[in-house]
């Protein structure tokens, strides 16, 4: 709950608008947001929204992702967000695939993060109601989670 309820820091929301951004350009970055993330690490509620569409359909044959993505998103907000990406591309061309590679990473340690408060919050609680077997799965999930 505090994850969805949680704004997310500026570096990440910068992270995620640059992924839409280059990942509505062009469909190899596409591809590579596709195999790296997943909608849960996106945080923004309009971000999910972009996420949630770009992710689910296989833009093989479309010709202008960004348009289809305008076209068809039910998220008034998120539509506007996305708008606005596509007419600023202040990235250089020679390093858009390693800016990329830099979001996608700030997004993955987002997630691992989040994962983490959430279990050491779990954890309190467990220990609270005295629930020590709880508090040892938890702790060996957060070691995992750590490792």
């Amino acid at each position: 709950l505090r994850r969805i309820t949680a704004k997310p820091s500026s570096k990440v929301l910068e992270a995620e608008k640059t992924i839409i951004t280059l990942a509505s350009q062009d469909a190899q970055f596409l591809a590579k947001v596709k195999e790296k993330l997943s909608m849960e690490n996106f945080n923004s509620q309009e971000a999910r929204a972009i996420a949630s569409l770009m992710l689910s359909i296989d833009f093989t044959n479309e010709a202008n992702l960004g348009h289809f993505l305008l076209e068809n998103l039910p998220d008034e907000a998120a539509k506007k967000l996305l708008a606005g990406l596509m007419v600023k591309d202040h990235l250089p061309k020679e390093l858009k695939n390693e800016i990329l590679d830099d979001c996608i990473t700030v997004l993955k340690n987002e997630r691992v993060r989040s994962k983490i408060e959430d279990i050491k919050q779990k954890i309190k609680a467990a220990e609270a109601a005295g629930e020590s077997q709880k508090a040892a799965e938890l702790l060996f999930a957060l070691k995992s989670e750590i490792s």
